[in-house]
């Protein structure tokens, strides 16, 4: 089995993630790769215009006609900016072995090829949570402080409330005590 990644360029959050069976030759996995990263993309704009790839994808320009390929097989048809670009590809490798040694994907324990499809999206998800965190960790979030004041002033609107109280549970058991509590919400 073969997992593809495709990660963001700066960001280095990942994109896709996809597993190959029968150990297909990297070529052929472009065009699939980038269908997927296209699909989870799509409610941002985004799509994929250039790619970074390695030597094994030599050979499939003309299968993806919207999109540049860039390898290091081509140094003459490069651009500067291009060549510097190019050795960002190598952040793929940490990524990689990120997901094999803290996300487990060294091993798959699921059953099948739908198995080992869905544990390299979850890897994949797990990581970029993770990012996300450390992100949240070392930005901060402005967006959270604005909601919480709007909380604090009572300035929500009616629907907010009315949605968290469809969405609270009526009876909740208290931990402390084992009473049960209601929790009403006065709209």
């Amino acid at each position: 089995m073969k997992v593809g990644i495709a990660s963001t360029f700066k960001g280095n959050l990942i994109v896709g993630a996809r597993a190959f069976h029968r150990n297909p030759y990297d070529g052929h996995t472009l065009s699939s790769q980038l269908e997927q990263a296209s699909i989870l993309m799509q409610d941002c704009a985004a799509v994929p215009e250039t790619v970074f790839v390695d030597l094994g994808y030599r050979g499939v320009d003309a299968d993806n006609p919207g999109v540049r390929v860039v390898h290091r097989g081509k140094p003459k048809r490069l651009t500067a900016q291009e060549r510097r670009q190019l050795k960002r590809r190598q952040a793929i490798e940490p990524i990689i072995g990120h997901l094999k040694a803290d996300h487990r994907m060294d091993r798959c324990h699921l059953k099948g090829e739908y198995g080992d499809r869905l544990h390299a999206v979850l890897c994949a998800a797990g990581y970029n949570i993770k990012w996300l965190l450390r992100m949240i960790a070392k930005k901060g979030v402005p967006f959270l402080r604005a909601l919480f004041l709007r909380l604090v002033k009572g300035t929500m609107p009616r629907w907010f409330w009315l949605a968290f109280a469809a969405s609270r549970p009526v009876e909740r058991l208290n931990d402390s005590l084992g009473v049960r509590k209601k929790w009403l919400l006065a709209a």
